[in-house]
């Protein structure tokens, strides 16, 4: 586990363990490999967990860890497999009475990594489920929010006064509501770039311009950038980069159905290379700059990417 997830865990079980003590059962949105669910165990012996991910594969890696890491949590802890969606009331109620987990009236939704559209599905979930008394979750990866077939987003404005001012003001919103402007939330903090030296400026521009290269070239669709430890990345030089044998060895890709514990050794084809040959011919020489600047503005209006949201009832 990475020194951020630890410390993204440690702050938002501070803030389940503020706000719902009161409660008897804990629902966690989206609970991968059950890393809250075991530090809130050891905080309160008395909350019995629902842990509900989408991906089987860390359902049963969940499982697993529990059975030989934590088997003294294991009659208070409970993985499933459920798509969370705002019409997923009943199907997380079926899962709490064949969890046998009745006769606990009181719940509280919480959720480390609410991304996308989850958040919101969270918020509509607490609203319309009588039981749930606690809303708890930290918001992640807006640019992710799904759109609609004519490019606009399913949850985004949520605002009624927004939405009155766009509508009022007859303008096209997908030259401002778009994956580019959500980014914005985003990236390094104010304190952070600015005191970065010349050269860590450079860097980092370059750093988040070729990444930004890798999500471009793939099929977003059905294809994901994989990440690669930094102790298994090759010692290169970013003005190497422009080489697509030497990108294939910084960036891997993986199938959206693939495990991510499972990384295909290289998935890159010729039209990944001829797409990255394109963005390299247009972009090269002032992407790393542009990139930098994008940083900059991010500064200017950036609204944390982690802030923990928390509802009452």
């Amino acid at each position: 586990m990475s020194v951020k997830k630890q410390h993204e865990i440690v702050q938002l079980t501070k803030a389940i363990q503020t706000h719902c003590n009161d409660v008897h059962l804990l629902i966690d949105f989206g609970a991968g490999l059950g890393y809250l669910s075991e530090a809130l165990c050891s905080i309160n012996k008395t909350w019995r967990i629902l842990g509900i991910e989408a991906d089987m594969c860390r359902v049963m890696g969940a499982r697993k860890r529990l059975r030989q890491q934590i088997p003294q949590m294991s009659e208070r802890v409970t993985y499933v497999e459920q798509f969370i969606e705002p019409t997923a009331g009943n199907a997380i109620k079926y899962h709490i009475l064949r969890s046998g987990l009745t006769g606990l009236n009181k719940w509280a939704i919480i959720g480390l990594h609410a991304c996308a559209d989850l958040s919101v599905t969270s918020i509509k979930l607490f609203f319309e489920m009588a039981e749930v008394k606690h809303l708890v979750i930290m918001p992640c990866c807006y640019h992710k929010l799904n759109e609609t077939t004519s490019g606009h987003f399913l949850n985004f404005p949520l605002s009624t006064a927004l939405k009155s001012a766009v509508t009022e003001g007859d303008i096209n919103v997908l030259n401002y509501f778009n994956r580019p402007f959500l980014r914005l939330a985003c990236q390094e903090t104010s304190s952070r770039w600015r005191h970065c030296s010349e050269d860590e400026h450079v860097a980092h521009g370059e750093q988040m311009f070729w990444r930004a290269v890798a999500d471009a070239i793939i099929n977003d669709e059905t294809e994901v950038i994989a990440t690669i430890p930094k102790s298994q990345r090759p010692n290169k030089d970013w003005s190497e980069m422009r080489s697509f044998s030497t990108f294939r060895q910084m960036y891997k890709v993986r199938s959206k159905a693939a495990d991510a514990q499972f990384l295909v050794a290289d998935m890159w084809n010729n039209e990944h290379e001829d797409k990255f040959k394109k963005v390299v011919e247009k972009y090269a020489e002032v992407g790393p700059k542009l990139a930098e600047a994008l940083t900059c503005l991010q500064t200017t209006i950036q609204v944390s990417d982690t802030i923990i949201s928390v509802l009452t009832l």
